[in-house]
């Protein structure tokens, strides 16, 4: 099987530097084999360390193509398209230049995470047992957010020439994401980040009371909880595996939750022209997504290997490899750049160590964001890559 080497990208980055010039630089200087382009992404600012553009780049939640509307009949959402889609199709332009010299487009897709839709549809959003909504954490179980990430993706496969439809948040948040200076008056612990990652929304009650448990009940224990934490001003003990084998009902309740992701990927699946890859862990306890989960669903999962430490990194691997049901059915991300990676021979032990596991499909973050000299330890990782595998 031959090596695949993409790199997480962003479309702005492209535009300010001149797409063929960043295309070749990705091709012939790099050695990538595909680009893996944002297309629906999260707000955002981030320096720009080699760019033409702003040296600080800061964009809303939005679409970075103009929707095909067709595609989006089952749901009310509109989302907004970023300024740089509403002068034109820059994603067509990419798509057709990289069609033209070989170079593979994978499209990194957000999913459930969306300050802008939160707050444009506030009833889309997740809402936790104490009644407060969440806007930046769209809920799985919605019908509309489904139609919407249907029509998203059916959208970019049917009309981008997309190979692969890689899906980031497309679960339940599994912890609290805040999006203002958050003041808290402790550190909260995992069971209380678990407790609070909680949906009881009306799509969820009626997906756990459709699973014979009584949710109402076990919301009012998961609020009675979290306001014994709040009384007692220090976070809850213990773990989140006991909780659940003590909470009556918590059980069947992530099993629903489960099911609704799952359920969801697989009408993703049904209207992709182009392979559908989760970003994904492990567990699914917070999320409802896992790899043994829903790999029988998509027959592909991306997990991130963001470390330096190469034993870390392949126990990662395996643990994934052995719950997807082989190596060759992993996308792995490696973080190309200091603090997490700190040097060019970090990355290259992580990545031979990643060849020695059977890994052959490389993301690398992120293109934009890495420094000159950090995208030439990318070439050199590649060039080790090529060298191994071909």
């Amino acid at each position: 099987m031959p090596a695949h080497i993409t790199m997480w990208s962003y479309l702005w980055d492209l535009v300010d530097d001149g797409i063929d010039d960043v295309l070749h630089e990705m091709q012939d200087e790099i050695g990538l084999t595909a680009l893996s382009l944002a297309t629906h992404y999260h707000s955002v600012e981030h320096l720009r360390p080699h760019t033409e553009g702003p040296f600080i780049y800061r964009a809303d939640s939005s679409l970075y193509f103009p929707p095909d509307l067709s595609r989006y009949r089952n749901t009310k959402i509109r989302h907004q398209i970023a300024p740089l889609a509403q002068r034109g199709n820059p994603l067509a332009r990419v798509c057709e230049r990289a069609a033209s010299i070989g170079l593979e487009v994978v499209s990194w897709t957000l999913a459930c995470h969306s300050s802008h839709l939160g707050q444009t549809y506030p009833e889309c959003s997740q809402l936790n047992a104490l009644g407060d909504r969440y806007p930046e954490a769209l809920c799985p179980a919605n019908p509309d957010v489904r139609g919407f990430l249907v029509g998203l993706v059916d959208d970019l496969t049917h009309n981008y020439g997309i190979s692969v439809a890689e899906l980031e948040s497309c679960h339940y948040e599994p912890a609290r994401h805040y999006h203002r200076h958050e003041k808290l008056p402790f550190d909260l612990g995992a069971v209380d980040q678990f407790l609070l990652a909680l949906c009881f929304c009306e799509h969820c009650v009626a997906a756990g009371e459709g699973a014979g448990m009584d949710v109402r009940q076990l919301r009012a224990s998961v609020a009675g909880s979290i306001g014994e934490t709040m009384r007692r001003g220090t976070p809850a003990q213990g773990t989140v595996q006991g909780l659940v084998q003590r909470t009556t009902g918590l059980g069947k309740f992530l099993e629903a939750r489960v099911n609704v992701v799952n359920s969801l990927i697989a009408d993703i699946v049904k209207a992709s022209a182009a392979t559908v890859s989760p970003i994904t862990g492990l567990e699914s306890d917070s999320s409802g997504l896992g790899v043994a989960e829903v790999i029988g669903i998509t027959g592909s999962v991306t997990i991130t290997a963001y470390s330096a430490d190469k034993s870390t990194v392949r126990q990662s691997i395996g643990a994934a490899a052995k719950a997807a049901g082989g190596v060759e059915r992993l996308r792995v991300g490696y973080h190309a750049f200091p603090p997490i990676m700190p040097d060019r021979e970090s990355l290259l032990r992580v990545i031979a160590a990643s060849l020695d596991e059977g890994v052959r499909s490389f993301s690398f973050y992120n293109y934009g964001i890495a420094p000159k000299p950090c995208l030439k330890w990318v070439r050199d990782a590649a060039r080790l890559i090529h060298d191994r595998v071909g």
